[in-house]
This record gives structure tokens, C-alpha cells and sequence, in this order.
């Protein structure tokens, strides 16, 4: 490993690096500088969106040179073949000779890029919302050309407008005639936009021939010769915004035939919610299946996609950010002198008195004079007139030099963050907010956003801003937009367009390589929001869960202490059995997998039995403490608009029946607090088994909710299902599309009470059904289970007042309509239950708790059985520590066992990974089925030949490269499995003896069978 060098060395060096470039002219190629990790300083280069970094490291007599390549490299074969890998250029080297010979190489490269980029010079056509007075319109467009152009391609825009009332004979029209120009170097736009045409010929024309209809677009779009048309940015996919041009902008003007690439580039819907009427989402569904590559602006359009295009799309930067800031400052720099003098710049498109507000607030605050984007002084510090109009290189040179700005505009906060302005933007509802969260939330900026004034706000404008940390993430989001925009140009792109099955759950995913705000396994309960001080919220990620993502550069970790999985607890609250302890402790009974309890029973409610998803205890329960007033409200899942479920509030005027029956599908309880926080009710609440312990966390810390949350059910739970499982669901029962109103256990009393089925509406709400029965074992194979759940050793939920599940004994597997255990742990539950059988309202038998832990045996084995062969894997092979857990579960396993558990995570992990690349059943199942088969039938070997297992497996201990001979084809699998990791390194046998049962520790050899301490 190398080691550190001494930082001050480090600065020093990068110092007199950055020195070295400004005399070599070479500034202007770099893009950054930095000292890595107390390693070495790097210097990166950037040329036409290829990339290659020098690492200068400082020896005895100089510094060490090595060129390490970047992206955007494909097309340099020779710098390819030179420098495949990182590769030393220079030892002990002065300085100068160093920067030269990086001028050396980067020269070299950019010349090979250009003449191979010139071979392959594309025309492009960019069609866009027809340029005017808006400033974002032109400077969108502007980028999106200039990037094409820097890619080597000739763009040119197509000016696509709606038609002039009275059309000027000196508008150059669309002409059929084969020699007629196609292009003019100014564009016609209304006389008082004068200032922006100028902009426009300068630095976006050429552009087409004005084309005011479909029909003139269509009949002349063969003549440009294009290789690609690119769709985009701004708003070209909301209908509203669009309008009669949407049909264009889906490029419906092209041939079935055309050989022209079909490109979206950052194309927006302006919204999260889907505004497209049925038919007219299924008029443009089969022109967006002929784009070659499809990218959108927010991350809230690729679920909207998903689901309503039933396409893959790539989440982009705007091209406005795919520029460098000073490649803006070139084009304002000639024509705008600098603007000296500190003050507040203020862009406001809908004027409003508490904007005012706060431009008076934070005016007295820096104690600066507050400008429009025109450079003349509000006077009475009064945006109500409205925004003043300036030429679009004066609007940039007014956000450049501000202090501060205050923005509505999608785009003022764009070009705050590009030349680094501290700033706050108003949300703007109107004009569409899922452009301004999915940015601001992608940077770490989201405590910019405001939507109202207080004295908070300025509190807030005033917090610095970590620019370094913003450029990062900009700078890896420019990274993933500039590779989307080269490979769909030149038909590399794999994924961007790719159809898929769509699912109804849209809120929007965020990046399932992006690390968990907390660090720690989630479920996705969302109670550490209520703790984390406005740090954070609930998204979906693309796994499918709901994970907490941060809203701000620093998030307050206080927050771990409310999550079930956190890896260092206090004592008070270790794990449950302590909790239980303090809860419960009084209780007359204990048992050591069922924790503290009063009674146990089997059965079911009289009422509620036939429209719940078992024996409808839980609807019971509820019905019973809203009825005596022992709470004011519940917090359950339900159904909600959409189709699909949510935590939410339900009151005592509405039909208890509407609650009832199980979903497995994610949800997260953020919003409790927030009602907490907004009445004075008492609220009860259901969950599973690490729900349950949030609230218990969260209660230990703010004693007072014990009176507010004073009943909590808990259901038991086999494992948290991603939302994916249900999209697979739907497209087993044959949904195409858009599903709702899911229904996971649809009883049927002629049959068994494990033989349900499943059921789902889809968009013309046609009922489907799908008979589980047939998709083979989908809980105890781990598929779309969360990997939290490998650490929950809690099945019967042992904190909750009183816990429920179905009755899976041979005795009551009969019974189709269903039954449930219930193991009361309070008197309240206690003395409900009683009652209920009293009054004849419960078919409930009192039962031995062993009974309970029968009928849930399968969870408890796995979930505690396998724990600390699954921590172990966690340890070797995990970045996030795996939480605390009660030592007394931890046991050894066999290897059987642990092959099992092996396989079932393989099992869990592809499940996710094949359905994000598949999104349709039949594909999917085809993925899974080696690995389900293998998982099967290891589970066979192992419960009917343990013994063969150990035997071989001590073989392959003594010497991980033999090859014992088995009869059994998934023990010989899994025997060259051991071997490769082995091989590999992914696997120490070392490392084993802290995990291995007594009968396999005599296999290890001599040097490797030390004991582990008692």
C-alpha cells in the first residue's frame, strides 16, 4: 500500500502545479486540480468530453508522472493501446519537464480524438421548444448545440414555430424546390426579442428553415441528410407546454423507415404527476418504442417512463450543466463589462409579497442593494412588476457577479450552482417542481428550496455552501449525461431506450449506488426523518425500496439512534430482549422465541374473518379501541390514489372493512410524526417486526409519545418484499401496463389456507388473477427481500402490544378462510382479546406458545439459525456494518447450512438485478430459474444427506483445490464454487475457523486449526 505523504508537501506541490499550467497556457484544458487521499496531487484534462488524469506524486529528486486514463477514450485506439491502464511516464522529474510532458501526451490525444471524431462527424438536428424572450429556452438550446458541436458532430437547430398571424413575406419559408437553402444564419422572431435573435445567430444558428406545421416538417426533413434528431431539453414532453407541437417532439414527422437516429435528450414532463389523458398516452406510446435512446431532466420522468411509456429512460443533467462555466464567461465576458460592486441579484417569474419579504430580509442582513437580472437597482425593493427584461449575456454576467441570488427560475438556479452563487430558490408549484427537487436533491442542495418566507429561511440562506462536494456530484452526473449523449449519437447506447413492464408505485428512484444517509441496513420505516432535523426524507431507490436520502450536506446522525438496525445502540435499548425487558418484563410469561407475553390463542373474528387476508384480528383490534376511545385515530396501510398503498391516516367516521387484509409491498411512516407533531390525538399503529421498534426507539428517546402512541399490533413478517416483487406479480397475472388496486391473499374456503391467489386491476381495471401456488416457494427463496432483513432476528414481533400471524399448522391449514395466532403482551390486548371471546365476538382457543413458535418455525430458523454465518459474510464481504444483534441467537451451523444461505442471498440479490434489467415475467423467471433450481436442490441435499455435505466438505477444506468426487451435480456446483473464490482471494480459509462448526475445525491444516477464543 503507498503511504501518505505529508499535506503540507502535498499543497505545496499543487501549488506550484497549478503555477506550472498557467504558464504553459494549459489552464484552460484542465478542469481540476487536487490533492488525492495524502497521496499524490492530480491534474484532469478534458478535451471534447474525453478525459485523462496525471497523478503527480513527490519522490526524493522530483515527482513521479502517470497518465490514468478517464472516460470518453473510446474512440482513441492509439491512446488506448499506448495506455491501456495507468501507466508511469516520469521519475524523479522536475516540475516543469512534468507539466510539459502531460501538454506532450494531452496534445497527442486531442489531435487522434479530432481527426477520429472528424470521420465520424454526424449532422445532427436539435428541435426544441421554439426559441423567444425566455432565457432558459435559449440558453438550453445554446448548450445542448455547443456540446454537440464539441463532440465534433455540425448541429443545427430546427426551427420549428407555431405560425405568425400574418406571415411575412420575409420569413424564409420551407420551399420544395431540390436547390432551395436549408439553412439561414438568422432566425425571425418577434421584433422586441431583437436582443436574444442576436444571441441566437451568434452562437446557436445555423438553423432550418422556418417550419410552422407537421405537415411542412414531414415533407421536407429528408432533404437535411440527418444522421439524428435530438428531442429536447425543457419541457417538450408536457402536453400543456407543448401543445400542438407534442406530435413533433415525439417525431412523429419521420418515416417508419428513416434510417435517423431518435434521441431524447433531457426531456421533461415539467411534473411528477402524469398529464397525459389515456388516449393520448396510448396515441404516443409507439412513437416513443422507435427512439433509439431516451434520457429525461427529472428523476421523477423515468418512473413516469416506466410506467406510462413502458420505457427505460436515463436520467440527465440539464444541458445547460453539461457546459463549463467558462465557456459562459467567454460568450458574456466580450460584450458585458464585469460588474464589480456586491449586491443581492433577484430573478423572480411569478412576483409574489412574501418573496419581497425575504429580498427585504436578507437586503438588511448582508447589508447589500438588491438588482435585477438588467443591472439597474429595486429601488424600493419591489419584484412585483415583474422580472426585467436584458439580453441573455447580461442575465449571465448578473448571476456571475452576484453575492447572493434569489430565484424562481429553473434556470437561475442552474446558473447559480454553475458559477458557484450562494442562493435560494422559491419553489415554483405553477411551473412544475420536479425539476427543481430532482437537481437540488442529486447536488445535496435541497435545504435551498423554499416555499414560503420565514425567519428560518434567512437562517438557512446564510449556511454555507460546500462547493467542492456540489462539483463532485456535478461533475460525475456531467460524467453519466456526456456518455448517454456520445453512445446514443453514435448507436453504442445499450439500455436507454429498452422497453419495459411498468409498475404503478411512481414516486421517484434515486441512484442505487449512492451509500444510505445513515450508513446502516434499512427497511425503509422512514422514523429517523422525524429525527433527523429536515436532513432527510423518504425516496424510492431503483432496487425498489424506500430508503431515507439526504436533503442536505450534513445530515444529523442522532438520527441512527430511532433505526432498528443500527450498529451501536446504546445499552438501554441494545436489542430486544432488553427492550422487551422494560416493556413487558412484568408479563406472566416469557419464552425465549416468542420474548414476553400474557397468553397465546388460534383463531379468528367472527366479523371480520371473510374480508381479511387471514383471521381479521388486527381489523378487530382497531375496531375495538376506536369504539371505547382508547385512541382517536389509526396510522395503517391503505389504499391510496394512485392504486397502490401507503401509511396514512384513518379516522373513526370511516369503514373499518376499507383497511383490512395484508400488502406486501414497501412503505414508511414518515409522515406519523408530522400528525403527532399537528394534533393532540392518541394513535394507533400495525407494523412488522422493525416498525415496531422504530416507534419503541423513538418513544425510549421522547418519553412523552407513550401517551400518544399508546397500542401498537404487530404483524408477523417473513421478510420485506421491494416493490418490484408486486411488478412481477402484475406481469405474471398478465398485465402489460399501468396495474392497481393489488390484492395479495385472495382467500378461497374450498381450498387450503396456503393455496391463495393474487389478484390486480390494470388500466381499464380488468381484474386479473394469478394463483401463488404456482410460482413456487417466493418467501423462503429470499426473492425481492430486503437484505435488512437478513439481520432481523425478530419474527414474532416481540415489542408490540399484541402480535398476529397466520396459523401455519396441518391443523388449521384446512381451513380456507384462515386463522391467526395472537400473543398478547399488555393487559390492555390482553383484556380485549378476553373480552371479545366473552361476547361471542372471537372464535379464539387459548393455546401452549410452542404452538405459536410451530406455526412460525420456518422464520425463526432462518432468521436466528443462520444469523452468524450471515454476519460473517457480512464482515468480509459488505461496506455497512451489519447492526447489533441479542448474542444469545448466534449459533454454528453446518456447512449444509451455510451453503443454503449462501445460495439464498445469491438468490435475493439476482432477483433484484434481473428484474431491473427484464421488467417483464416471463424473461425474468427464464434469469432465476439455475439459480432457484440450485437453491432447491442444495436445500434437499442438505436436510437428506448432511452428513455426505460435511464429508465433503472437510475435503475441501484440507485442500480447497481438490475436487472430491460427489454423485450429487449441485454439491459438485458449488465445490467449484469454493474453489474459484478460493482461487480468487474472495474466500480465506483463515478466516473460516472463526465460523466453523467443532467437526469441520479438524479439517483445517495444521498452521490454520488455532482455536478461537471460548
Amino acid at each position: 500500500m503507498r503511504s501518505a505523504m505529508s499535506p503540507k508537501s502535498l499543497d505545496t506541490l499543487l501549488d506550484a502545479l497549478r503555477t506550472s499550467l498557467r504558464e504553459q497556457d494549459l489552464e484552460r484544458s484542465v478542469v481540476k486540480t487536487w490533492v488525492f487521499q495524502d497521496i499524490c496531487c492530480v491534474a484532469e484534462f478534458s478535451h471534447k468530453g474525453a478525459r485523462i488524469g496525471f497523478d503527480l506524486t513527490p519522490s526524493k529528486s522530483g515527482v513521479t508522472l502517470d497518465v490514468v486514463p478517464r472516460d470518453g477514450l473510446e474512440t482513441a485506439a492509439r491512446f488506448n493501446a499506448q495506455f491501456p491502464s495507468k501507466t508511469r511516464l516520469l521519475t524523479n522529474a522536475s516540475l516543469p519537464a512534468a507539466t510539459q510532458k502531460m501538454s506532450d501526451i494531452f496534445e497527442d490525444l486531442s489531435k487522434e480524438l479530432d481527426a477520429v471524431r472528424k470521420k465520424q462527424r454526424l449532422k445532427v438536428g436539435v428541435l426544441t421548444l421554439p426559441l423567444s424572450n425566455n432565457y432558459g429556452n435559449n440558453l438550453q438550446a445554446f448548450a445542448l448545440i455547443d456540446t454537440v458541436r464539441g463532440l465534433g458532430h455540425e448541429a443545427i437547430l430546427i426551427n420549428r414555430r407555431t405560425a405568425f398571424k400574418e406571415p411575412s413575406a420575409s420569413k424564409a419559408q420551407p420551399s420544395k424546390k431540390a436547390k432551395a437553402p436549408l439553412t439561414t444564419k438568422n432566425i425571425d422572431i418577434e421584433s422586441e426579442f431583437s436582443d436574444r435573435a442576436a444571441f441566437i445567430n451568434e452562437h446557436i444558428g445555423p438553423v432550418s428553415v422556418q417550419f410552422e406545421d407537421s405537415k411542412q416538417l414531414a415533407e421536407s426533413i429528408d432533404r437535411y441528410g440527418f444522421d439524428a434528431i435530438i428531442v429536447g431539453s425543457d419541457q417538450v414532453w408536457r402536453p400543456k407546454f407543448a401543445k400542438p407541437m407534442l406530435g413533433d417532439f415525439l417525431l412523429t414527422f419521420l418515416k417508419d423507415d428513416s434510417p435517423t437516429r431518435r434521441i431524447s435528450y433531457a426531456a421533461s414532463f415539467g411534473t411528477e404527476k402524469w398529464e397525459y389523458p389515456t388516449w393520448l398516452t396510448n396515441q404516443s406510446k409507439p412513437f416513443i418504442a422507435k427512439f433509439d435512446a431516451v434520457s429525461v431532466r427529472e428523476d421523477s420522468a423515468v418512473a413516469l417512463c416506466r410506467e406510462h411509456f413502458d420505457r427505460h429512460a436515463q436520467h440527465v443533467l440539464d444541458p445547460t450543466l453539461l457546459v463549463p462555466r467558462e465557456r459562459y464567461i467567454e460568450v458574456f465576458r466580450a460584450k458585458v463589462p464585469p460588474q464589480l460592486d456586491p449586491r443581492i441579484v433577484t430573478y423572480i417569474l411569478d412576483p409574489s409579497p412574501d418573496k419581497t419579504a425575504l429580498l427585504n430580509a436578507l437586503s438588511g442582513t448582508l447589508d447589500l442593494p438588491v438588482h435585477g437580472v438588467d443591472g439597474q437597482r429595486y429601488e424600493s425593493l419591489d419584484p412585483l412588476a415583474g422580472a426585467p427584461e436584458a439580453p441573455n449575456e447580461h442575465w449571465l454576467s448578473e448571476i456571475h457577479s452576484a453575492s447572493f441570488v434569489v430565484t424562481d427560475s429553473f434556470h437561475g438556479m442552474v446558473f447559480s450552482i454553475l458559477f458557484q452563487r450562494p442562493f435560494i430558490v422559491y419553489a415554483n408549484r405553477s411551473r412544475g417542481m420536479a425539476r427543481f427537487t430532482s437537481l437540488l436533491t442529486a447536488l445535496g442542495l435541497r435545504d435551498r428550496l423554499v416555499e414560503s418566507f420565514s425567519p428560518e429561511v434567512s437562517q438557512r440562506a446564510m449556511a454555507p455552501i460546500d462547493w467542492e462536494a456540489v462539483q463532485e456530484r456535478l461533475d460525475h452526473m456531467r460524467s453519466v449525461s456526456m456518455t448517454f449523449l456520445q453512445e446514443g449519437l453514435t448507436g453504442e447506447s445499450k439500455d436507454a431506450g429498452k422497453p419495459i413492464a411498468p409498475s404503478t408505485l411512481s414516486a421517484a428512484p434515486v441512484l442505487s449506488s449512492v451509500p444510505h444517509a445513515l450508513g446502516v441496513h434499512c427497511t425503509g420505516c422512514g422514523v429517523c426523518v422525524s429525527e433527523a432535523r429536515g436532513t432527510l426524507e423518504m425516496a424510492w431507490n431503483t432496487d425498489g425500496f424506500r430508503v431515507p436520502v439526504a436533503v442536505s450536506k450534513k445530515v444529523d446522525m442522532q438520527a441512527r439512534r430511532v433505526c432498528p438496525f443500527n450498529p451501536s445502540p446504546e445499552p438501554e435499548v441494545a436489542n430486544e430482549d432488553v427492550i422487551g425487558r422494560t416493556l413487558f418484563g412484568d408479563a406472566r410469561n416469557y419464552e425465549a422465541d416468542a420474548g414476553h407475553y400474557e397468553r397465546a390463542y388460534i383463531g379468528y373474528s367472527n366479523a371480520f374473518r371473510s374480508s381479511s387476508s387471514s383471521g381479521g384480528m388486527a381489523t378487530y383490534l382497531f375496531e375495538r379501541i376506536l369504539t371505547l376511545g382508547l385512541v382517536d385515530c389509526l396510522f395503517v396501510v391503505r389504499g391510496d390514489a394512485a392504486g397502490g398503498y401507503s401509511y396514512a391516516r384513518f379516522d373513526k367516521s370511516e369503514d373499518i372493512r376499507t383497511m383490512s387484509k395484508t400488502r406486501y409491498v414497501p412503505v414508511s411512516m414518515e409522515q406519523l410524526f408530522e400528525i403527532i407533531d399537528n394534533t393532540t390525538d392518541r394513535i394507533a399503529i400495525s407494523g412488522v417486526a422493525c416498525f415496531i421498534k422504530a416507534i419503541r426507539l423513538k418513544q425510549h428517546y421522547n418519553p412523552e409519545l407513550k401517551q400518544r402512541i399508546p397500542f401498537l399490533i404487530g404483524i408477523v413478517c417473513g421478510g420485506l418484499k421491494s416493490k418490484h416483487y408486486t411488478d412481477f406479480l402484475a406481469s405474471s397475472a398478465g398485465v402489460s401496463g399501468h396495474w392497481s388496486s393489488a390484492e395479495y391473499r385472495v382467500k378461497n374456503p374450498k381450498r387450503n389456507a396456503s393455496d391463495y391467489s393474487f389478484s390486480v386491476s390494470d388500466e381499464q381495471q380488468k381484474q386479473h388473477h394469478l394463483r401463488m401456488r404456482n410460482l413456487g416457494d417466493m418467501w423462503g427463496a429470499g426473492l425481492f427481500k430486503s437484505k435488512a432483513c437478513d439481520y432481523c432476528t425478530d419474527v414474532l414481533t416481540e415489542l408490540a402490544d399484541v402480535s398476529l400471524g397466520d396459523a401455519w399448522l396441518p391443523a388449521y391449514n384446512r381451513d380456507g378462510l384462515g386463522n391467526s395466532v395472537v400473543v398478547t403482551r399488555s393487559l390492555l390486548a390482553d383484556s380485549l382479546i378476553q373480552s371479545g371471546m366473552l361476547a361471542g365476538e372471537l372464535t379464539l382457543a387459548e393455546t401452549p406458545i410452542s404452538e405459536v413458535v410451530r406455526s412460525q418455525q420456518g422464520g425463526l430458523d432462518h432468521k436466528q439459525k443462520g444469523l452468524k454465518f450471515r454476519k460473517f459474510l457480512a464482515a468480509q464481504n459488505e461496506g455497512v456494518s451489519a447492526p447489533n444483534v441479542r448474542p444469545r441467537v448466534l449459533c454454528d451451523v453446518t456447512a449444509g447450512y451455510m451453503l443454503v444461505q449462501i445460495l439464498r442471498e445469491r438468490v435475493r440479490s439476482k432477483s433484484i438485478r434481473h428484474w431491473n434489467e427484464t421488467g417483464i415475467a416471463q424473461p425474468f423467471s427464464r434469469r432465476m430459474m439455475a439459480s432457484r433450481r440450485l437453491l432447491d436442490d442444495v436445500t434437499v441435499l442438505r436436510k437428506q444427506h448432511a452428513q455426505t455435505i460435511t464429508e465433503l466438505a472437510r475435503t475441501a477444506l484440507a485442500n480447497p483445490y481438490a475436487l472430491p468426487q460427489t454423485e450429487f451435480a449441485s454439491a459438485r456446483l458449488m465445490l467449484r464454487w469454493f474453489r474459484l473464490k478460493v482461487h480468487t482471494g474472495e474466500i480465506s480459509v483463515d478466516n473460516l475457523r472463526d465460523i466453523l462448526p467443532e467437526e469441520l475445525l479438524t479439517s483445517l491444516p495444521p498452521k490454520r486449526r488455532r482455536r478461537r477464543a471460548k
